[in-house]
């Protein structure tokens, strides 16, 4: 049996403390096994400045700032990035933006690369790519090198047209720890109390989750305001009342309102009673009332705002 156990500072050969301190090898694999247990369990670090988000349409596509783990690998990137993608000529194509650590102590170069195909990726670096897929009129993406000189992760993954055209889909795992549960959200089969996980999202925009589309997102943190209003008055038909969200989102969020309770001269009830939330930003809204009969008297609508932090 081997024991041992880590971290001293003597700088000297006592116990388990090695002389000349401990190595890098053994400082990742402390990594992996506190923070990760597996390099399935690795990705980008969520709540990181932009959590490394990949945004364009067209050449070039931008990688956000952010930091991850990669294979036991601290990387952050402290400046928006813009990487060149090459338009197929005959059919589309697919590529994958990745971040790759070399674990070599010597460069690495990849023909499918489209930064290092020439001059090699340096040794002990973890470094952004982009890995060329192959033309095809029904183009797969390409795979990931994944071994232990290098390992690759994606970001996203870009399909292109011949006409420079790119379908930009979000490919971000994000880093969770060694109980499997994510930074982002919790299981709520590990937590005492229950706890809802939003594990994807479509629209049109990574950033305004009010923005319509069938584009899939991968959320990092969300965010989750609800509450109350009720009136109670003179008889109406339709009436509004702005609304500020107790803290505000970053950004717009999605938004549902429904009416829970209506009053109707002596009657009582929700039918022929329309709620509706317009005018969203990530602070504030507006909630509308509808009722065609003009006799709403009292009413109570409940809200859910879901959004980006």
């Amino acid at each position: 049996m081997a024991e041992s156990s880590r971290f001293y500072t003597t700088g000297s050969a006592i116990g388990d403390a090695p002389v000349g301190g401990f190595t890098s090898t053994q400082f990742q694999e402390f990594i992996r096994t506190v923070l990760m247990t597996t390099p399935a369990t690795e990705g980008v670090l969520p709540g990181i400045a932009n959590a490394l988000a990949c945004t364009g349409v067209a050449t070039p596509v931008t990688v956000a700032t952010g930091a991850a783990l990669v294979y036991g690998l601290w990387y952050q990137n402290d400046a928006a990035a813009t990487i060149a993608v090459a338009t197929p000529a005959v059919n589309p194509r697919i590529d994958l933006v990745v971040l790759r650590a070399n674990m070599a102590n010597s460069a690495y170069t990849a023909a499918n690369s489209q930064l290092f195909s020439s001059v090699g990726q340096a040794g002990y670096t973890v470094r952004m790519d982009i890995i060329k897929g192959v033309e095809n009129v029904s183009p797969t993406a390409p795979a990931l090198t994944q071994n232990s000189n290098q390992w690759e992760i994606k970001i996203a993954q870009l399909q292109t047209t011949t006409g420079g055209v790119i379908t930009n889909t979000d490919a971000r795992t994000y880093r969770r720890d060694a109980s499997n549960a994510q930074l982002a959200s919790i299981d709520d089969t590990m937590a005492g109390n229950r706890v809802a996980t939003l594990t994807r999202r479509q629209g049109g925009s990574a950033t305004d989750w009010g923005s319509g589309g069938s584009t899939n997102y991968t959320p990092a943190l969300v965010k989750m305001q609800a509450g109350r209003w009720s009136y109670s008055g003179s008889a109406f038909a339709t009436i509004t009342q702005g609304m500020t969200f107790p803290v505000a989102f970053s950004a717009i969020p999605l938004m549902f309102a429904t009416v829970t309770s209506a009053t109707m001269g002596t009657a009582t009830s929700v039918q022929a009673t329309i709620a509706t939330a317009v005018s969203i930003t990530a602070s504030s809204f507006t909630i509308g009332f509808n009722n065609p009969s003009g006799t709403l008297t009292a009413c109570t609508i409940d809200w859910l705002a879901i959004g980006p932090p």
